[in-house]
């Protein structure tokens, strides 16, 4: 006896949670999601601090100020402070991003307010000692070395200066430099702190079954908080102009070749977002993809290929890429490049009905518990996004046709517009490259 096999319908789409928006009387403007059953609250409070605001040579600086600052308050120094977080069971976390420094805690309803009260001496009163901040700086500069003996991320950080203008904040690593970060000491970190780490544009992010005394709460504790007034800017990003088509990193001796593609897209508030993302997500973004079809089952080149575009503020980053043997790197980049340009054809209704039904159907996975709404949402704080707006991509997506996909993704990564970094062993790579008709500059080499 034969059982037939369940239907299993279409995604519908999935909404983003509905919030309440109220204002500190110190400026912070407060996004609340209530979520019934959401015992565990997270926050999230995003500082209208940009990576922009660093002084230009002290790239890094963001990053040790929020790294730093929980590991003691003056009124509650050194580990006194670690004590009394860990003692009501609460979980405090802080971070530079390019867009905001975010600070937040993640706790029981039943310490929320003791946690609110923590999380305003973290942002108002650290400690900053100076022999904590020489161990995050000596931490920083073993894992800037570690970084450059790692292939991926010598190539993602030549990736950045080759699609951005030098003059751009964002063709610096996000942490800095060996030599910025060795520039910097303690009483420049408190002065950055004091002049950057203020309410002002702030955003405060709370998500869980809230206290009915919410209002009340945030009135005691980060309405108390006080700071200056800075002038920031979020930084539009600047293509590099002089850039040649493809960088290649020397590693000599190395079996394996990594390789990316790049390119500088719109973002999301362009009106074809969500077809690119459809797009990107059937050329690179599942397992069953293009790029993954091709260049992993049928030609065996990779473990791995994918593909897909960040947003930031003003732009979206799109990357493609994989490792493969040395001596196959210049197959795998040519037919690369050939998948990217549709060689093989528009996107096909299958093709894109999976992609769609991809995207549609993962939110309610990606979104089901309040810290991935507080993280979320105070992303879309820092780059200038009402939550609502989800709701609008959700939509979009629905309404994306294989035509569509195809017009937008060959518009927005258009050969001229891309970028190819590698790094591999140059010796075996640049005859083989050069036989595919590629051109590669030396721009560096591991040693």
């Amino acid at each position: 006896m034969s059982i037939p096999r369940p239907t299993i319908p279409k995604p519908t789409p999935w909404a983003f949670p509905r919030h309440d928006e109220f204002f500190l009387d110190n400026g912070v403007r407060v996004w609340a999601f209530d979520l019934p059953g959401q015992l565990v609250l997270r926050t999230n409070l995003a500082l209208d601090l940009p990576l922009t605001a660093e002084p230009t040579g002290m790239e890094g600086i963001a990053a040790l100020a929020a790294e730093v600052a929980d590991e003691g308050t003056t009124n509650y120094p050194g580990e006194t402070f670690a004590e009394r977080v860990e003692g009501h069971g609460i979980s405090l976390h802080s971070g530079a991003h390019w867009e905001a420094t975010m600070c937040g805690a993640q706790v029981t309803v039943s310490q929320f307010a003791k946690a609110l009260q923590l999380l305003t001496e973290l942002v108002n009163n650290p400690e900053y000692r100076d022999r904590d901040i020489a161990r995050h700086i000596e931490d920083e500069l073993v894992e800037i070395a570690d970084l450059e003996a790692n292939p991926g991320a010598r190539v993602a950080t030549a990736m950045s200066r080759a699609l951005v203008s030098s003059t751009c904040r964002s063709a610096t690593r996000g942490s800095g430099t060996r030599e910025s970060v060795a520039r910097i000491t303690p009483e420049l970190v408190r002065e950055f702190h004091d002049a950057y780490w203020t309410p002002a544009g702030a955003t405060f992010v709370v998500a869980g079954s809230l206290p009915s005394d919410l209002r009340s709460l945030l009135n005691d504790t980060i309405s108390t908080w006080q700071g200056p007034q800075p002038s920031v800017t979020h930084e539009k990003l600047l293509p590099n102009e002089s850039s040649s088509p493809l960088w290649l990193i020397d590693h000599p001796g190395a079996p394996q070749a990594t390789l990316r593609v790049g390119a500088l897209t719109p973002t999301r508030d362009h009106p074809d977002w969500a077809q690119a993302q459809v797009a990107c997500t059937a050329m690179g973004g599942t397992f069953g993809s293009r790029l993954n079809a091709r260049l992993r089952e049928d030609r065996g080149y990779t473990y791995g290929a994918s593909c897909h575009i960040a947003p930031q503020r003003f732009a979206g980053i799109f990357t493609a890429g994989l490792n493969c043997r040395t001596e196959v790197a210049a197959d795998a980049l040519h037919e690369l490049l050939a998948l990217l340009d549709l060689a093989d054809g528009p996107f096909t209704a299958p093709e894109i009905d999976a992609a769609r039904d991809y995207r549609i159907g993962v939110s309610p996975l990606s979104y089901d518990n309040a810290g991935a709404i507080a993280h979320q949402a105070a992303v879309f704080a820092s780059h200038a996004i009402a939550p609502a707006w989800f709701n609008d991509f959700q939509r979009s997506l629905q309404e994306t046709t294989p035509d569509r996909a195809t017009e937008v993704f060959a518009t927005w990564l258009a050969p001229e517009k891309r970028h190819i970094v590698i790094a591999g062993d140059a010796k075996q790579l640049l005859p083989t490259l050069r036989a595919k008709g590629f051109d590669p500059e030396l721009v560096g080499t591991f040693g």
